[in-house]
């Protein structure tokens, strides 16, 4: 009897060892919904349009994403706030290319603790 007592808490404590491990994965996995689009974000903030600039006084030099004014007026945006409300759940921004304005795509779930060293931050 002790035999199959060890046996049945081996395999169980097997069995919650794969479940966690196949938990783990799942969280990891990256669901891309789709692009973003930031003129249509702007301009539900009253703003003109999106642009694409340099301000090399901030973020390094790096373009940003930001919304426009008509008077030319220029602030950063936020992605994950864009990509929440486009896709009406929690979702962030992942740029897929550096210095490429138009691999951004927006992701499932909350950005990552430690966003990858390609992506600009100043959008996220």
């Amino acid at each position: 009897m002790t035999r199959w007592t060890a046996l049945s808490t081996a395999s169980l404590v097997l069995l919650v060892v794969l479940v966690s491990a196949v938990g783990c994965r799942a969280d990891r996995e990256r669901k891309v919904l789709g692009g973003v689009n930031l003129d249509a974000f702007c301009k539900s903030k009253g703003n003109a349009r999106s642009r694409w600039m340099e301000d090399p006084a901030q973020f390094d030099g790096k373009k940003t994403w930001g919304c426009e004014d008509s008077d030319g007026a220029w602030l950063p945006l936020s992605t994950a706030e864009a990509c929440t409300a486009q896709y009406d759940r929690t979702a962030h921004g992942e740029q897929e290319r550096e210095n490429d304005p138009a691999s951004w795509v927006c992701v499932d779930g909350p950005a990552p603790a430690t966003p990858a060293s390609h992506w600009n931050r100043a959008n996220l």
